[in-house]
């Protein structure tokens, strides 16, 4: 978990520092990945995450 927990911390970070997105945006997507998390239970997929935006 630990490894993990850091992976996903440089991950966050680089897409922080390549993106500006704002507070509202962020409140947004956080609320729509609570909802998948719970929908999913925690298996996430990558190809229905693209899909997904491009879909947006």
């Amino acid at each position: 978990m630990f490894k993990i927990a850091v992976e996903l911390g440089a991950v966050t970070h680089m897409l922080a520092a390549m993106n500006q997105i704002d507070e509202q945006t962020l409140f947004k997507l956080r609320s729509m990945c609570i909802d998948e998390v719970r929908h999913i239970n925690g298996v996430i997929n990558f190809e229905k995450a693209v899909r997904y935006q491009h879909e947006q």
